[in-house]
């Protein structure tokens, strides 16, 4: 669901940030060497599918759209403030047996008000929809 919806946001001209509709987010899979990669952009091309996703979903929370040519994880590191923030979800997901729990799924920015428009649609379906994932959620926990 977040893909199709992440696509269609995108052929509208808006952008999208989305992770998996769960709570908890889960970090499976990453150990310590694996955590220093993701504070290190020259090393983000070869990184292991669960590295990659724990970058999405880091990039996710980080959330900066001032520019949307550049992924908030880039900007961290531009301002030299990616390692802490890496730190600090590591020292969060250590804490938390591997996971954190998170409380909005999906963001959706538009610059034009035509977009927004139908961005608000969309996001107005996914509301109605909310208690179905909740049910589902609830049945995979």
């Amino acid at each position: 669901m977040p893909e199709q919806t992440a696509a269609r946001i995108e052929q509208l001209g808006g952008y999208v940030a989305a992770v998996n509709f769960t709570s908890p987010l889960m970090f499976p899979g990453l150990d310590d060497a694996g955590w220093e990669r993701l504070k290190q952009p020259a090393q983000w091309d070869p990184l292991e599918d669960s590295e990659a996703r724990a970058l999405r979903l880091l990039n996710f929370i980080a959330f900066d759209f001032s520019d949307p040519a550049r992924a908030a994880l880039e900007t961290l590191a531009e301002d030299g403030r990616l390692a802490p923030f890496i730190d600090e979800y590591k020292s969060i997901v250590a804490t938390n047996g591997g996971h954190i729990v998170v409380k909005c799924a999906l963001q959706m920015i538009s610059k034009s008000p035509q977009v927004a428009r139908k961005l608000d649609d969309i996001a107005f379906q996914l509301t109605e929809k909310m208690h179905d994932f909740s049910v589902e959620m609830a049945a995979e926990m």
